[in-house]
């Protein structure tokens, strides 16, 4: 019978290591495409985006994008951000990018995002490379 304790005991510790695992991985900007105003950014992860109540936020240099929705067929690993087409264009080429899981006020801080550490779960996407716009 004390087994069952020591047993449950050590499953809640492992608990937030398996739950930390579950959220690791890569995630680029694999496509970037105008429709109209809107600039459609396509993040696409390795493992899967995590749907909760907070949203994820892309990061360009020091500029925020929220508005994103998982493409149809996504599968829970890609999310599409909404950027006006007027805001895209004054983004630099090579401009720093990061997807964070969540909007903390503390990452809006504007200034230079290279080496940015930002709060909460967040992915590195690299440089934005403007050439592979409408490929």
């Amino acid at each position: 019978m004390k087994i069952k304790p020591i047993l449950f005991f050590q499953l809640l510790l492992l608990f937030p290591v398996c739950f930390a695992s579950a959220q690791t991985g890569t995630a680029n900007i694999t496509n970037i495409q105008k429709k109209g105003d809107i600039v459609e950014i396509t993040v696409t992860s390795t493992t899967h985006l995590h749907a909760g109540a907070n949203p994820y936020v892309l990061y360009i240099d020091d500029q925020a994008f929220m508005k994103s929705q998982e493409p149809k067929n996504g599968e829970g690993r890609a999310l599409v951000f909404y950027v006006p087409a007027t805001q895209y264009s004054e983004l630099s080429d090579g401009s720093e990018t990061t997807l964070v899981y969540g909007y903390h006020q503390e990452n809006t801080i504007s200034g230079n995002t290279e080496g940015k550490k930002f709060t909460g779960k967040s992915w590195q996407l690299g440089k934005l490379n403007k050439a592979m716009f409408d490929k």
